[in-house]
């Protein structure tokens, strides 16, 4: 009697077709980090061709799980402490992962599967290849160089070098800080999606493909920390159309907020302790203070941010104007009950986190500013933000920073008519200023004497029309280029 009819049950008897023959034997092999940041990295790692692919797990601790037979695991899904994070094709992959901490430890496992029929039964490796990688730190190198904490007009020089041209658009723009570190995989309903977090309450918001601020399922907006009708010194009457200038704008003074239950509810409402008349709205309260006065009150792990947040657009753009941008000046009666005591408790009893300092590195990278009390939460203490004064000797700027200045370090951007240009540089010279328009045609020049140290000068530009420009600031050998948006 023939054996051909028997042949696939005896292949199948032998282990061709058995759990131990799907089951892949090579590993993933090859990571490499290509580029590292304090909010994602850019790697490249190997799947094996004799797989269908590879799912990868994400976890801050190492991971010591092993992947099940036959279930099919969706990005986002977690598995104890580690979470579904990508899922590979075979050959030499881009890596990308976002929303990352600053200077954090996370462990990847990657195990490679094999399909092996119409239903797409999965067999995963036994053994996963693993690796780990830290986050970059959030340093600022040499930004605050030719700073001096002990100069009596410290603050002018600080507001000076914090202030920056931002492009247009810059605020509708804040989506690409959401993608890259706020957005993450979940599971919900047994589907993959992506999620947001309230900055204020810790509510979230689901959606699918990228995030959008129009879409109205989610129902998040962009929150100005340091609220629009507070920093009204620019006088429009619609103060939504703040926005469109610099200090509605500002990245580093927009929050990620719920909108009809938390941003509603803030509205331009000081910060402080809820009391009384207790509304809560998920992690974060609305009601009265100690004084009666209607408050909105963050969330615990938010309450610092806040503070830093209020502090920085504070100080950034105190004298624009002509105005002190001090809390006993804000241009709204619910700005000016906001206590700058409570404030810097807040800052004091939640420190900048690696979540916070990740955002923070990713802002700098797009905007070109800082926030320097991220970078020093001490300085808090040696300045009275209702008044914009220095009441103490703020805290020396490290001597890392102090060893890594540089011969100069140029700031420049349009206050109305008015071109203001802060340098620093070591030698008294005559500085070459050019402004170009976009079609390269020479609009202005001059070459005015800056001395040694730190330098600030206004430079009466009128009647030149709004829109982007050029400016060439040159010291010698020593050439400083930059784009400038003139409202």
């Amino acid at each position: 009697m023939s054996l051909k009819k028997y042949l696939p049950i005896l292949f199948l008897w032998m282990g061709i077709g058995s759990l131990s023959a799907q089951t892949p034997k090579d590993t993933a092999r090859n990571f490499k980090i290509v580029k590292n940041f304090q909010w994602k990295i850019n790697a490249i790692v190997s799947i094996p061709t004799s797989t269908k692919g590879a799912i990868v797990l994400i976890s801050k601790n190492p991971i010591m799980d092993t992947l099940v037979d036959q279930k099919f695991y969706q990005r986002g899904e977690n598995i104890n402490n580690a979470k579904v994070a990508r899922d590979l094709d075979i050959g030499n992959n881009d890596l990308f992962l976002q929303s990352l901490d600053a200077n954090t430890t996370y462990y990847l496992a990657f195990f490679p599967y094999n399909k092996v029929d119409s239903n797409s039964t999965i067999f995963y490796s036994k053994k996963s290849y693993k690796v780990s990688f830290t986050t970059e730190k959030d340093t600022f190198d040499n930004y605050y160089s030719g700073l001096d904490v002990s100069q009596p007009d410290f603050l002018t020089q600080l507001s000076a070098k914090l202030q920056y041209a931002l492009p247009a658009n810059h605020y509708f723009n804040y989506g690409q800080i959401v993608e890259e570190q706020m957005a993450y995989d979940t599971i919900l309903n047994n589907t993959p999606v992506r999620f947001v977090n309230c900055d204020y309450s810790d509510l979230k918001g689901y959606f699918n493909g990228n995030f959008s601020f129009g879409n109205s399922v989610i129902d998040f907006n962009r929150e100005h920390t340091l609220a629009k009708n507070w920093m009204n010194h620019r006088k429009v009457s619609n103060n939504s159309l703040l926005h469109n200038f610099n200090e509605g704008a500002d990245w580093h003074n927009l929050a990620m907020t719920q909108g009809t239950q938390v941003n509603s509810k803030r509205s331009d409402y000081a910060l402080d302790i809820v009391e009384n008349d207790i509304q809560e709205i998920g992690l974060s309260k609305f009601g009265k203070n100690k004084l009666n006065q209607t408050v909105f009150e963050p969330k615990n792990a938010y309450k610092g941010n806040t503070a830093r947040s209020i502090f920085y657009q504070i100080i950034a753009y105190n004298g624009t104007f002509g105005a002190n941008w001090g809390i006993e000046n804000f241009t709204s009666a619910n700005g000016l009950n906001q206590n700058q005591v409570i404030l810097k408790d807040w800052a004091r009893n939640d420190i900048p986190d690696a979540y916070e300092k990740a955002r923070h590195a990713l802002i700098y990278s797009v905007q070109k500013n800082r926030n320097p009390f991220i970078d020093f939460p001490e300085w808090i203490d040696c300045i009275d933000f209702n008044k914009v004064l220095k009441i103490g000797n703020c805290k020396t700027i490290p001597n890392s920073s102090i060893n890594h200045i540089k011969k100069w370090d140029v700031n420049a951007y349009f206050a109305n008519e008015t071109l203001k240009i802060s340098l620093y540089h070591d030698k008294v010279r005559s500085i070459q200023i050019q402004l170009y328009d976009m079609n390269g045609k020479l609009v202005f020049n001059a070459e005015p004497n800056f001395g040694t140290g730190f330098q600030q000068m206004e430079l009466e530009i009128p009647n030149l029309n709004s829109g982007i420009y050029f400016i060439k600031v040159q010291n010698g050998d020593l050439l400083f280029t930059s784009k400038l948006l003139k409202n």
